[in-house]
């Protein structure tokens, strides 16, 4: 940590100013070595051990509209389950925030698929509104990973 904190600390100093692309560089190779060496199910044991999990409710219409966010929450769907019932999933959070941003983005990637094929020059007053919910909504998930 103290090898991390360094580096940080040298690559915000004036004149340097490189502390975005270091991060990145740092989050992409510990991502690498998780990956290599097969860490994910034992970074989340350690997380579960330290209590770092999140409960959310899902509709299951959003989980069968979103194959990428089931999969993430472990969602297993049942023929039996209504699409307005209400699932109660856990995850283990802590492990790589920029990923859970990303997946914060990535689950309005049909809504961004609709607007890059239309058209028109200009967005539909229905895909304005669409966008401002959208936006509304991704800013208080993105709070909700932010340290308070």
């Amino acid at each position: 940590m103290k090898l991390v904190e360094l580096m940080m600390a040298a690559s915000a100093r004036p004149g340097v100013e490189k502390s975005y692309v270091i991060f990145n560089a740092l989050i992409q190779a510990i991502e690498r070595v998780k990956n290599e060496f097969q860490m994910e199910k034992h970074i989340d044991a350690e997380l579960r051990d330290r209590q770092a999990t999140k409960t959310k409710l899902y509709t299951v219409r959003e989980l069968r509209q979103n194959e990428l966010l089931a999969k993430q929450v472990g969602f297993t769907d049942d023929p039996k389950l209504n699409d307005e019932d209400q699932v109660p999933l856990s995850k283990t959070v802590g492990w790589l925030p920029a990923k859970d941003l990303f997946n914060i983005v990535w689950q309005h990637h049909a809504f961004m698929k609709e607007i890059s094929v239309s058209d028109k020059d200009e967005p539909t007053e229905a895909q304005k509104a669409k966008l401002a919910e959208i936006e509304k909504q991704r800013d208080r998930e993105i709070d909700s990973f932010l340290p308070r």
